[in-house]
């Protein structure tokens, strides 16, 4: 597996500057921030947000919202939430199941058949053909038939009651199913008429748990947000990964809006990154560092970015996006680093001026090198061809075994060069 280091964000320094100031969230008030908004749901048209104890049902793109009934006096936590026809389902922690066939204004529960510790703790649902399968805190994966409901089933063959039976996500693409289990830098996949799950390996193991959190095939290539970045492949055999410098987290997931892929790193201490990629993850910028909020769900309709949090529920206002147009750089730019001073890592930015017209970009030979204060090359950080954009990369010095002091980084486009100081502080 190859490892590419691309957009370490380290956030020494972020109390300083106002970069959040460029996001305008706006709040939807009918859940307010004392009450949390851990799952989102759509399907035709129509947004469903699950909160304590109750869903909210949106059919014009969040503009007004309809309140459910209480679904149960001991129930504080919607922790997934799904529909199938007329039925809603909601997943709740500690509670099991329950599900309405009257847009919410009464309630089932549905947990015959859920059994062992964690089997009412419901992390994630998907369904497939007629069946619905929930992922749980710690008992493994059931699944029920949507046309009678009269029982639940273990489906778990092929995971591991030591390490895979926490289920952190869980998917259905293309008919196959999806399973972010554990912590061991795999997941397990199902294929459709099989009762077995599959384990695949997308990363290395460092010591600590390294679990997927969401799941994505964008342009044939999937894309894996798990706790400690980014892994994409073509193959579910070879994976690349961008680390994004965020640390352990313990909630992620994918949106995509145009051509803009979006992803939340959620620390769970009260802070959430957000990144963005326009190149279907081959690089990643990051985009606002959010203080004192953590985002739990995330779900885009409408050109808005809906983000359910554990107190709160807010939305971003998005205008269309074109990578092939206007978005791209006009100007040869290279950013001073950031943190600086620095230790052991920065990261530096630059963008690529498309100069050739609106709808050509042709690439550009694209090189960025350190250089100690005697101007000796200490390392080649890009050595490639590029197309015009916006581009983030991460140096570490603590692969170069360097000292502190003074060092410089050169940027080369073709025939434009620009060179910036940084200063190493160990």
């Amino acid at each position: 597996m190859s490892r590419l280091y691309i957009n370490k964000v380290f956030f020494l320094l972020m109390m300083l500057l106002s970069i959040s100031a460029n996001a305008q969230w706006n709040k939807i008030d009918v859940i307010n921030d004392s009450r949390p908004t851990p799952s989102l749901f759509q399907k035709d048209g129509v947004i469903y947000a699950g909160s304590d104890n109750r869903i909210y049902i949106s059919s014009d793109n969040g503009i007004s919202w309809k309140e459910s009934s209480i679904i149960s006096p001991d129930v504080d936590f919607i922790s997934a939430l799904i529909k199938y026809e007329n039925k809603i389902f909601v997943g709740t922690y500690n509670f099991g199941v329950f599900y309405s066939t009257d847009e919410g204004m009464s309630w089932n529960s549905l947990n015959n058949g859920l059994s062992g510790l964690g089997s009412e703790s419901i992390s994630d649902f998907a369904i497939r053909s007629s069946n619905l399968y929930a992922g749980t805190y710690g008992a493994g994966i059931f699944v029920i038939n949507l046309n009678n409901l009269s029982q639940w089933i273990p489906f778990s063959n092929g995971l591991s009651f030591n390490s895979s039976y926490n289920i952190n996500s869980l998917r259905n693409i293309n008919g196959t199913l999806y399973a972010g289990a554990g912590g061991n830098s795999s997941y397990y996949k199902n294929l459709e008429n099989s009762n077995q799950w599959i384990e695949v390996v997308f990363g290395e193991m460092w010591g600590e748990p390294n679990s997927m959190y969401d799941i994505k095939i964008n342009n044939n290539e999937y894309l894996i947000a798990a706790s400690y970045g980014i892994y994409k492949s073509n193959d579910e055999k070879n994976w690349q990964y961008y680390n994004l410098g965020a640390g352990s987290i313990n909630e992620a997931n994918f949106a995509i809006h145009n051509n803009k892929i979006y992803v939340h790193y959620t620390k769970g201490s009260g802070r959430t990154l957000w990144f963005t990629s326009v190149d279907n993850g081959n690089s990643w910028n990051f985009f606002e560092d959010q203080r004192g909020v953590d985002v739990l769900s995330i779900l885009v309709v409408d050109n808005k970015l809906f983000a359910g949090r554990v107190y709160g529920f807010n939305y971003l206002p998005l205008v269309p996006t074109s990578v092939d147009e206007d978005e791209l750089p006009v100007q040869f730019h290279l950013s001073q680093n950031y943190p600086n001073p620095f230790n052991p890592a920065t990261i530096i930015s630059f963008t690529i001026p498309n100069v050739e017209s609106k709808n050509a970009s042709t690439s550009k030979n694209v090189t960025l090198k350190v250089y100690d204060i005697l101007g000796k090359e200490i390392a080649a950080i890009v050595n490639a061809f590029l197309p015009a954009g916006s581009y983030s990369f991460s140096f570490n010095a603590s692969e170069w075994n360097l000292t502190s002091g003074i060092y410089f980084y050169k940027l080369t486009v073709d025939k434009l060069t620009s060179v910036k100081k940084m200063v190493l502080m160990k």
